[in-house]
Formats: structure tokens, sequence, C-alpha cells
């Protein structure tokens, strides 16, 4: 079994990228150390000349150019292949030969120009080899194995010729020596030492990263995948059970069929929140910034949830408005909706307000609640997914802790500005600021709008869809509706019951068989009859792909489990406003 670092890279992979790393490190270094021994040969011969064999001199020379040949040689090759044809160990290993070429050269000076009788000539090789021995570990501290198999035959050849010398002073030159080479070594070890492990840190890192970066694509296709598995078989009994109202006829079978549609319901809404945080997170929402009015916006608030104000004993106080705002309709109500009902779930007694009022250039939007409040030190966590500091039992009529998550994405992505004041007991007041608009948009006339009046009854419909189950719920769902309903569960099948039936409506999932979609689908229905048809999509499908498809064929969108009443309402709008 591989053993692995924290990162999830083995160690064995690890230690050769820091090799790599140092190898690389180690050639950016060459020509320093080439052209120091170069220049500290060249002294040596000038030093020396006419105090030695000047022909041993030359000798010698010649071989420190050729050990400095080779280096320059490994140098020019390795930037040509870079490490592709070749371990980072195995060019370690060739900078270690030409590093113990070079010391047995500069070692075998001390034995040749090191006469008994000749101080000058002592110091010229002392001199200069502590000075190469120093240079060795900036040219060679990366890689130790080339440090040392330059400093010990180098230096220690030095020291056995002044202990063949003999003599006080000798002796303590050679002592010094040594002890020069182990502080040196020492200083050495642990340049190289701390820089390997900045290098595994850093690399560690690199692999924590990429496993974050991992982890978090796999949590939005986990989310993807488990919401569309997840919303099919839910889909499909919001169905049945709609189409089942109308054959209970006892009381307690519709108490029951109320308790089936709330459980339904609150399955949804958690469905629905984490799409919204799926979505948001993966960056596939783009707002429509252009200017909302406040007024209309605040009354179907209004409308939407006193009812739920209403049922807590609670008063939902909305304050006029007749402003206009820049911002996204859709995004703001959701904003405003997450916020109110937030609001009404944490107040027992006394109510909620939703106000306006205008600074200069901004607008601010006000929630108000008579509730629990929000102590100091938890004010940020409320914005945390799932956080909810008066659920601890996860009771879900409390909610699920995602709506003031969304919150804070949504004003993110708009840019708009949004701040908390709460003190316990007390209630809380949440304050959005927006820019104002400084165009006012002219009202459309609905004279060019084509009108039809005859609802869903007889309308042709074509439902395509894979799952057998959502086939046969939707089939008994709208054929309760009145509508005259086809099936089918491909793109091809789609097309030949097109043909046959000549449907005015489209209803089609967006994932479908044979990594089709749902959109093709449409759009083959629509060639094979030669004209364009109001159509719907119906998906648990949250992939960032999918929806970019769908926003850019422009077709509306309901995901599952998609409310009946929702469902009515859309399929209206679409029939009877024809493009």
């Amino acid at each position: 079994m591989e053993i692995r670092d924290g990162g999830g890279r083995s160690r064995e992979a690890l230690e050769r990228m820091i090799d790599r790393d140092l190898v690389e490190r180690l050639f950016r270094q060459m020509p320093i150390t080439w052209l120091g021994h170069i220049l500290l040969a060249g002294l040596l011969v000038i030093g020396l000349h006419g105090r030695v064999v000047d022909a041993w001199l030359y000798v010698w020379f010649s071989l420190i150019c050729l050990a400095l040949g080779y280096r320059y040689y490994l140098t020019v090759r390795f930037w040509q292949v870079h490490l592709q044809r070749r371990e980072p160990r195995q060019w370690g290993r060739a900078v270690t030969l030409t590093s113990l070429l070079e010391g047995l050269g500069w070692g075998l000076a001390a034995l040749l120009f090191v006469p008994g009788d000749e101080p000058f000539n002592l110091l010229v090789v002392f001199a200069l080899l502590l000075v190469l021995s120093l240079l060795a570990v900036g040219g060679n501290g990366y890689w130790m194995r080339g440090y040392f198999a330059f400093t010990l035959p180098a230096t220690g050849l030095l020291v056995l010729r002044l202990f063949q010398l003999g003599g006080f002073e000798h002796l303590v030159l050679g002592s010094a020596v040594i002890l020069y080479d182990l502080v040196t070594g020492a200083v050495a070890w642990d340049t190289s030492r701390s820089l390997r492990e900045s290098l595994r840190l850093r690399y560690e890192n690199l692999d924590l990263v990429e496993e974050l970066n991992r982890a978090d694509d796999s949590k939005t296709r986990f989310l993807a995948a488990a919401s569309h598995d997840l919303r099919q078989p839910v889909h499909a009994f919001t169905l049945f059970v709609e189409s089942l109202d109308p054959e209970v006829r006892s009381e307690r079978g519709r108490e029951l069929l109320g308790h089936i549609r709330e459980a339904i319901g609150a399955h949804g809404n958690l469905l629905n929140s984490l799409l919204d945080i799926s979505r948001l997170d993966a960056g596939v929402v783009e707002p429509s910034l252009e200017p909302v009015a406040l007024g209309s916006l605040f009354e179907l608030l209004q409308r939407e949830l006193a009812a739920d104000a209403e049922a807590k004993g609670l008063r939902l106080r909305v304050r006029p408005a007749s402003g206009w705002v820049v911002s996204d309709a859709g995004l703001l109500a959701n904003i405003l909706r997450n916020l109110l009902t937030n609001a009404i779930r944490y107040t027992e007694r006394g109510g909620v307000l939703l106000a306006c009022r205008g600074r200069g250039e901004r607008v601010v939007i006000e929630v108000w609640d008579s509730g629990v409040g929000i102590p100091p030190e938890a004010q940020t966590r409320v914005f945390e997914e799932f956080s909810q500091l008066h659920n601890p039992e996860r009771d879900r009529a409390k909610g699920l802790g995602l709506g003031l998550a969304i919150v804070l994405r949504l004003c993110r992505l708009l840019g708009h500005s949004l701040a908390l004041y709460s003190r316990p007991g007390r209630g809380t007041l949440m304050r959005l600021t927006l820019e104002r608009s400084k165009m006012v948009p002219r009202v459309k006339s609905a004279g060019g709008v084509r009108r039809r009046r005859d609802g869903l009854n007889g309308v042709r419909v074509l439902v395509i869809d894979d799952e057998a189950l959502v086939r046969k719920g939707m089939e008994s769902m709208l054929g309760g509706w009145g509508l005259q309903v086809s099936l089918a569960d491909s793109l091809e099948a789609a097309v030949r019951e097109a043909l046959a039936a000549d449907p005015q409506l489209l209803i089609a999932d967006y994932r479908l068989r044979d990594h089709t979609t749902g959109v093709e689908a449409i759009r083959a229905v629509e060639a094979a009859l030669g004209h364009r048809l109001p159509a719907l999509l119906v998906s648990g499908d949250t992939a960032i792909e999918g929806l970019n498809e769908v926003a850019q064929g422009g077709y509306p969108l309901l995901h599952k489990p998609v409310p009946p009443a929702q469902l009515r309402v859309v399929l209206g709008e679409l029939l009877r406003v024809s493009p």
C-alpha cells in the first residue's frame, strides 16, 4: 500500500518534486560557481607562477578546466532537456561527480604546491581553499551530496598536507581547517534542511488547495446529482397527490391529504434552498439589473406573507413605497421574502414592518421585527449555512437555516449593502441599501398582446419525460385539469407523438435518455412541426451547463417538485401570451 502525505501525494512523489526543485536551483547557481572556480584557479596560477614547477602548475590548471568544462556541459545539457529524460536524482549524481573531481583537483594543489619552507604558497592555497569552501555552501548547499563531494577532498587533502609538514603552527592550521569545515558544514546542512522543509510545506499547501477545490467541485456535483435524483420521485408524488384530491371525500381523508401536502412542501423547500445555494456558489446566477418599482414589489410580498403572519397572531405592516431602485426584480424579491419570512418565524409577539426611505442617491429598505433578537457574538454566524440559533432540535417548522445564507450571497451578487442591528429580547433590524434608479420605465400597453381566454380546458399538451412515474403523474393531473395529454419518453418519441397529436403546448424534462436534453427535444419537435410552440422545461437538474443552456434558449424553467398551483399559473401564462 502506498503511503501518502496529508495533501494526498505519495511521499516518494513529494520527495521527487522537492529534489526536482533543488536540482533546478542548483543548476541556476552553476554560472556563479563556474565563474568563481575559474577566477580562483587563475589567481592561484598567477600567485604561484615561478614559485613551483610551472609544468605541474599548468597541468593542474588544465585538470581544473576539464572538470569545469564538464560542469559547463552538464549545465547546458540540463537546460536543453530540463529533467525530461532523467530523474532529478540522476542530475544530482552528475553534479556530485563533477564536484568530486573539482574537490580532488583543489586538494591536489595542497599536496603539490605547499612545501614546508614556502609560507607564501601555504597562504595562497589556504586562503583560496577556504574561499572555495564558503562558495560551496552557496553553490552546492542546495544539494548536500555535492557539497560534501567537493569540501571533503579539497580541505581534507589540505589538512593531510598540514599534518604531514608537522610543527605546532601547521597542526594549529590543520585543526582550524577542520573546525572551519564543521561550522560551514553545519550551516550548509541547516540551509539545505530548511529549504527542503519549506518546499515540502509549499507542495503540501498546494495539495491542500487542490483538495479544497476538488471538495468544492464535488459538493456542487453532489448537490446537482442528488437534487435531480431526489426531485424525481417527490415531483411524481406531488402530481399523484394533486390527482387524488378530487377523489377524497371524507373529512379525515382530506385532513390527511393536507398533512401530506405540508410534508411535500417542506421537502420541496429544502430542495429549493439547496438549489439556490448551489447555483449561487457555482456562479451561474447572472443578475439582470434594471429599474425595479418598490411599490408593486412591496404589495406582492404583503399578499404572499400576510397569511403567515396572521397565522402566528402577528401583524405584517408594509408601508407604501413609490420609489425605483436598480436591481434584479426576482432576486430582490427573493432577498426581501427571505428576510420577512425569517422575521415572522422568530417573532412571537408584536409584528413585522417592511419600509423604505431615501438617502440621496441611495434607497434604504428596512425589515423590523419584535422577535427574540440575536446576541452580538452570533450576528456573523447567522449568515452561515444551516445556522439556527433558536432551533437546536432542528424543527423543520422553524426553517432550514439557509435563508440568511442565501440573502448574503444575493446581496454580494447584486452589490447591495446589508447591515444587521439586533438586541436580544428587543428584536432585529435588517437594512438593505440600494442605488436609486435615475430612469423610470414607462408602463407598456397591453394592446399589442394577443390574449386567449379559453384557459387550459381542451388544450393539447405533449409531456416529454424519461421517468415513467412522472409521466403517469403528469397525465393524471393534467387530464384532471381538462387538458388532452400525449406522452413521450425520448426525443425520437416526442417527434412521433407531436406529428400524430399536433400539440399546442410542450412540457419537457431537461435531462432525457441518451444524453439528450429537453431543450433539444423542444427544438426537434418545433422543427418537425415547422413552427414555434409555447414550451416549459421542468427539471431537477442543477448542473451549470444545464442552467446555462436553458437560459440561452429563453425557455421558462420550473424546478421539481413543482407545486401544482404554480405549474397551472405558468401554463396559463404561456397559453395567454403566445409568441
